[in-house]
């Protein structure tokens, strides 16, 4: 009866892996005509107005002022418990800064037009910006050296994503999508 519950267990497994197969293969799919559709989006910003906006985020970073650029990029309707939160985050008190470095290179990255793609309207938003980003992650390990003395090592690690930002309009002024 052992030999039966195996027998059992084993079909059970089989059938596991021909899901896993098939909804990585549908997944595939997925994306290759998610990548077909930003393929045919515009790849350039051709509203003047846009332009300008992704101009001035792209300066306020380049001169680290955090304070107007959250005051520039912020949706209007944001409360300021989260705008302070945000501005917080930006400057460093969370995540030593790591998190104002990742939004100046997104926003070069908008404005040197090295996105994959623009989706949406350009005139009156939402306008969907999408690109690739590398991300550097340090990771410590404790290590020993010749004379078996315990030592860190710190190892970087770039992970691949790809993101995306929204941009609205609101009373004929852009801002990021909350």
């Amino acid at each position: 009866m052992s030999l039966e519950m195996k027998n059992n267990e084993d079909d059970i497994d089989e059938n596991d892996d021909d899901d896993f197969m098939y909804s990585e293969m549908e997944k595939k799919a997925l994306e290759t005509e998610e990548e077909e559709e930003w393929k045919t989006s515009s790849y350039k910003i051709e509203n003047m107005q846009l332009k300008l906006y992704v101009d001035v985020l792209d300066k306020l970073c380049k001169e680290d002022k955090i304070e107007q650029f959250v005051k520039v990029f912020a949706p209007p309707d944001l409360e300021e418990e989260d705008r302070v939160y945000f501005m917080e985050s930006l400057k460093g008190t969370m995540e030593n800064g790591e998190r104002w470095k990742r939004m100046k290179r997104e926003i070069e990255i908008l404005q040197t037009g090295k996105y994959r793609g623009i989706s949406g309207d350009q005139e009156r938003g939402p306008v969907e910006f999408r690109f690739d980003m590398m991300v550097d992650e340090d990771k410590e390990e404790d290590r020993e050296d010749n004379n078996n003395s315990k030592m860190k090592k710190k190892n970087r690690n770039s992970i691949h994503i790809m993101r995306e930002v929204v941009f609205r309009k609101t009373n004929n002024v852009w801002h990021a999508e909350g």
